[in-house]
């Protein structure tokens, strides 16, 4: 699978999926534990933290894996 990615200046450049750190950042509600279990079983990385504070959860998940850059994907707004 390829994934078309927009840089700064919105030129389009190709990255395979395999070439992606993907880390779902989840809550540490135990309602989100069901997220963890599926990501434990397909061996996606996941990081859990503040389900207040989003941005502080943004910010602590890039701390953690030393990103250089994020991609935000909101599971939960619907278009």
């Amino acid at each position: 699978m390829k994934i078309r990615v927009y840089g700064g200046n919105f030129r389009p450049f190709k990255v395979k999926l395999s070439e992606i750190e993907l880390v779902v950042a989840t809550t540490t509600n135990p309602k989100d534990d069901e997220i963890v279990n599926l990501c434990k079983n397909k061996g996606v990385k996941f990081f859990r933290g503040s389900e207040h504070n989003v941005l502080k959860r943004f910010i602590d998940v890039a701390e953690s894996y030393d990103f250089d850059f994020l991609v935000r994907i909101c599971a939960t707004i619907h278009f």
